[in-house]
């Protein structure tokens, strides 16, 4: 899997997509991927993650996405995970990560989401 950044308003909220499985079948997947893609501080922002291009998950893939969760929440910004294809959303909600994480239909829904939770965006 690959982390793109798609926009980055000074301030605002940031968009990543995520390419690929997300999985660690291929290279290990580190909550650092976002720290090395952002910055210092990436954690205490909001950052909306775009998953339509990412068709399937592994428990790997759901630690590392609970665990950049929980970064973000620690460090008070929020992570939004957005766009799932039906595979990842089957597999979240079994688990019961549909609970814990931020899920959004879409980057629309995403972005109210965020917006609503105020605070720094």
């Amino acid at each position: 899997m690959k982390l793109r950044l798609r926009s980055d308003e000074a301030g605002g909220v940031c968009r990543i997509r995520a390419e690929g499985d997300i999985r660690s079948v291929e290279e290990p997947r580190d909550p650092r991927d976002l720290h090395d893609l952002l910055g210092p501080g990436c954690y205490r922002r909001k950052v909306l993650l775009d998953l339509q291009d990412a068709p399937n998950i592994d428990s790997s893939g759901v630690s590392w996405l609970v665990h950049l969760h929980r970064g973000f929440r620690v460090a008070g910004g929020m992570l939004i995970l957005h766009s799932a294809p039906p595979t990842i959303l089957a597999v979240l909600r079994l688990l019961g990560m549909d609970q814990r994480l931020f899920l959004a239909a879409d980057e629309r829904a995403a972005l109210a989401l965020a917006l609503a939770a105020g605070g720094p965006t």
